[in-house]
């Protein structure tokens, strides 16, 4: 049996690990993952499976498909218990009384099996329930306020007519009525999730002590509900599910295998409210897209298998925290960002995307030489070996070891010109030089200032007009001035007509500095800076 407290549910409270075999500990230590039996060679997988006895070889025969192979497809009654069982179950851990399944319980449940039988292998089907006919899996209601507990349940092929019963506390209001994203809804998946087959991933079960036999648990880096509904521990901004975790899946596809749930192409629309609740997208089939038109605060968007996102915003208005997973067997092909500054990462499945407003970063994970990158107008492509992308309205790329700027008529364009005016460095300039100017632009600074600041780091603060003109006409014109010019352009400031920062604003717009700095064809293959992982420009 598995049950579940009310505070270690909410992550509020763990218990002390103790035995030699054991994940888990105290609150706030760490601990790593451990790996006893081997059923799938996923540790993945391994942690959140069980069997009857692991020590005559592990086959985690706690499923409905125990006779048969791991992964059999097979067909499963559920049932809404009308009356306390014949063969009893709730005062097995000390509850009383009993209530049936409230209407809005029984049309979550009922959602639930709905999805799990066309996301997984399995079907499952409602039946009446009385005495002596009922379904394989009997959910119910009992009074377990006075020792705590949420909830329970029997793991399938566990202590014969209880295997895959599940009893839910109804002092516990939010049982009653479960909603996605609500706490009673997560428990509910929590309590199918065991009738399924699913145990804790750590080593601990509500009210009882640590095991102290071996056993599979997750270390503490993964052992939070971003991961698993079947965890104890919450995440940091305490969201709630709407469905199982990508490990979860991984488990329950490699008990009951792969359904057609979201069979086609299918467009994932998310607004700032999701960002309140842990969401994960399983998609296997199609050409598919994520479309954050609707999130008015900047998303980082991973689109790789098994990878978090940071969509919308949490219950405190702040942009939420890898809040949207993404499932191990799903590719998604297209995006459509924010309005905001958004980053997206892409692995090798070709990905084609739209921006849209804000300074946009697409994110590599090879070094640059692996990519060929190029871009046309508003559009960028990039392909490779594993790779054919094409972005709209996305200003840089991110590469391993140096990221690029496509916004030549913003922020890379007077970098540029910066770059070629003031530091002579004309179609090859340097990538630490331009990741300075940029993150400068990027955060704000108007461009004649930072032209002023340009000046006085090169020059010195006691520089002459003499130095500046001279240097600015020898760099866009590649020959220093005759004395005649070097009087008629610092003409220009001496009598106050411009500043030193206005002038060199004014040269570098003139069509010698699009040619010195070769703006056309730099427009196109990008603007180098280097990589800033503080948070900066470019971060990734």
């Amino acid at each position: 049996m598995q049950y579940d407290s009310f505070e270690s549910f909410e992550g509020e409270s763990s218990p002390v690990a103790d035995a030699p075999y054991a994940a888990g500990g105290p609150w706030g230590t760490t601990y790593p993952t451990v790996i006893a039996f081997s059923y799938t060679g996923n540790y993945r997988i391994d942690v959140l499976l069980d069997d009857n006895d692991p020590y005559a070889g592990p086959i985690a025969d706690r499923r409905w498909n125990y006779q048969q192979d791991m992964g059999s497809k097979v067909t499963v009654s559920y049932s809404f218990m009308s009356d306390v069982p014949v063969y009893g179950g709730n005062e097995d851990i000390g509850g009383f009384g009993f209530q049936p399944f409230s209407e809005a319980q029984k049309t979550a449940t009922r959602e639930i099996m709905a999805r799990l039988s066309s996301e997984l292998g399995i079907t499952l089907i409602e039946t009446s329930d009385s005495a002596y006919d009922y379904g394989q899996i009997r959910l119910g209601n009992s009074n377990q306020s006075w020792i705590q507990t949420a909830g329970y349940a029997w793991l399938p092929n566990h202590d014969g007519e209880k295997s895959g019963d599940v009893w839910l506390d109804f002092t516990f209001l939010t049982n009653l009525s479960p909603a996605p994203g609500n706490i009673g809804y997560s428990t509910l998946l929590h309590e199918i999730g065991h009738a399924l087959g699913l145990k804790h991933p750590g080593n601990y079960n509500a009210g009882d002590p640590t095991s102290q036999e071996p056993g599979n648990y997750l270390g503490t880096a993964e052992d939070n509900y971003a991961y698993t509904v079947m965890s104890y521990e919450s995440v940091a901004a305490f969201q709630e599910r709407d469905w199982y975790g990508i490990y979860d899946l991984l488990a329950l596809k490699a008990l009951y295998g792969r359904g057609s749930w979201n069979a086609g192409n299918t467009t994932h629309a998310f607004t700032n409210a999701d960002g309140d609740i842990l969401k994960v997208i399983d998609d296997t089939s199609g050409v598919d897209t994520i479309d954050l038109s609707a999130v008015t605060t900047g998303a980082k968007l991973d689109m790789r298998p098994g990878t978090f996102s940071s969509v919308g915003l949490d219950f405190r208005g702040n942009p939420a925290v890898d809040n949207l997973s993404i499932d191990f067997d799903t590719s998604i092909e297209n995006f459509i960002g924010t309005s905001q500054a958004d980053t997206f990462i892409v692995g090798n499945t070709p990905v084609s995307g739209n921006g849209s407003g804000g300074l946009d970063t697409v994110v590599f994970t090879s070094a640059r030489g692996a990519y060929q990158a190029s871009a046309s107008g508003v559009t960028v492509s990039v392909t490779g070996s594993a790779t054919n992308d094409s972005f709209t309205n996305v200003e840089r790329l991110a590469f391993a070891d140096i990221n690029l700027a496509f916004d030549f008529t913003g922020n890379a364009g007077e970098a540029a010109r910066i770059l070629g005016t003031i530091f002579g460095q004309g179609d090859n300039p340097n990538p630490a030089y331009a990741s300075v100017l940029l993150s400068y632009l990027d955060n704000g600074l108007a461009y004649e200032q930072l032209m002023d600041g340009a000046i006085d780091f090169h020059f010195g603060v006691n520089h002459t007009v003499t130095q500046l003109v001279s240097t600015i006409y020898t760099n866009l014109a590649g020959a220093a001035p005759t004395p005649q010019a070097l009087d008629y352009y610092s003409g220009f400031i001496t009598r106050g007509e411009y500043t030193e920062a206005q002038f060199a604003v004014e040269a570098s717009n003139t069509v010698f500095a699009d040619w010195i700095i070769d703006f056309a064809g730099q427009s196109v293959t990008g603007l180098a800076y280097d990589r800033v992982m503080d948070g900066g420009s470019g971060s990734a």
